[in-house]
């Protein structure tokens, strides 16, 4: 079969332009279209979806008010459950004072200077530092000196919690070691002994919480670690000097 093509050239690109056109035309209507239906679907969401969500958001927060205030003890229990948020910083601050049996061993004198603690009393000072009066006695005033030098030459010995390196700090357990009411007086046995008082301003790291294992040293090393007698009854009839 024989086909002529009776168009001229000129025919054919007219009808070729005109279906271009036709093609392009389509194309913008459709896009029109799409244009038109997302700005109605944005337009949708912006008012119709959005004030939806803000009443739903508003009714779940009123519901849940609702739901807190018909609790019975709503403030108690909020006041434990901050409690408990802050027990852990709590106990870090907690002081350990079982630590003090174990170092008045350590600066205790050996005999003869060695001294019977009858009493110790933590204290707080005007200025804020903590601080503990020792109530004492030593067979006589040499004795007395000897165990206030051992307080003042007392070194804390321990790592640093704060500190990325693991090496050890040392510091004066003791910044300050001041004697009081000294006198002559006689223990429960009737022996005449010197009773003093020792107020001490101490390291507070010797018995913070976070400091695992410190020791104290005293540099003349004439102290007794085995130590059982530390604590005595307290002398009585104190004759003043």
């Amino acid at each position: 079969m024989i086909e002529l093509n009776l168009l001229p050239d000129i025919k054919q690109e007219f009808v070729q332009a005109r279906r271009q056109k036709r093609v392009v035309i389509a194309g913008m209507i459709l896009t029109s279209i799409i244009s038109v239906a997302l700005v109605v679907l944005l337009g949708f969401y912006a008012y119709a979806a959005q004030t939806l969500r803000q009443k739903l958001a508003d009714d779940t927060i009123a519901s849940k008010s609702k739901e807190l205030k018909s609790q019975k003890n709503l403030v108690r229990n909020l006041t434990i459950q901050n409690q408990l948020s802050s027990i852990d910083k709590l106990h870090e601050a907690k002081p350990v004072y079982q630590r003090l049996f174990d170092y008045l061993k350590v600066l205790n004198p050996e005999a003869p200077n060695n001294v019977s603690i009858s009493k110790v009393t933590i204290l707080t000072t005007e200025d804020g530092s903590n601080a503990l009066l020792i109530e004492a006695s030593a067979k006589d005033y040499q004795a007395v000196t000897v165990f206030k030098d051992t307080l003042e030459n007392a070194q804390l010995v321990y790592v640093d919690p704060d500190s990325d390196s693991k090496a050890k700090t040392k510091t004066p357990l003791f910044s300050s070691v001041v004697l009081s009411d000294t006198g002559i007086g006689k223990d429960s046995s009737g022996k005449q002994v010197a009773s003093f008082k020792a107020t001490v301003i101490y390291e507070p790291d010797a018995f913070a919480w976070t400091v695992k294992d410190p020791t104290i040293q005293v540099p003349n090393k004439k102290t007794n670690q085995s130590a059982s007698n530390v604590f005595a009854d307290a002398p009585v009839k104190k004759e003043t000097q």
